[in-house]
């Protein structure tokens, strides 16, 4: 987890004065890569207090496989994300500025195929103390199938 000054990107609304988005970390994305993405806890007010709370337990992503329609299911055996602190620290976050953290969706979702899917997440950050429900952004990410040996 870092911070840095915001993207200016796409994002879901506001929410306590902050927005969630979501993007891809690297492409091209394969099956059989790390599929990594960075979620952004942006502050569109001013300075004030945020935790990005547990990757394992405040951000859950919504997948869906656009050729099939099918909504991706979450891999409840991942160890994903449980970090020894289960929680980040409160961190100042000034105005313009932004919390991220890097989230490999192969490890927490059953990825089985090449294809194109729509990613959104939604987190339950702290804001000033009150944990707060955020929706980010849609993306379209498009998995190439595995390479043959």
């Amino acid at each position: 987890m870092y911070t840095r000054h915001s993207t200016s990107g796409p994002s879901g609304a506001v929410a306590d004065g902050f927005k969630l988005a979501v993007m891809p970390a690297a492409l091209p994305m394969s099956i059989n890569r790390p599929i990594l993405v960075n979620v952004e806890l942006r502050n569109v007010s001013g300075a004030t207090q945020a935790s990005f709370g547990s990757r394992r337990d405040s951000y859950t992503f919504t997948i869906v496989n656009l050729t099939n329609k099918s909504m991706l299911a979450r891999n409840k055996t991942s160890t994903f994300g449980i970090d020894p602190v289960p929680e980040s620290a409160n961190t100042i976050v000034s105005s313009g500025d932004a919390l991220y953290a890097v989230f490999n969706l192969g490890l927490l979702y059953n990825f089985v195929d090449g294809s194109k899917f729509s990613v959104q997440v939604t987190g339950r950050p702290k804001i000033n103390g009150k944990i707060v429900s955020l929706k980010s952004n849609k993306i379209i990410i498009e998995l190439l199938p595995a390479h043959s040996p």
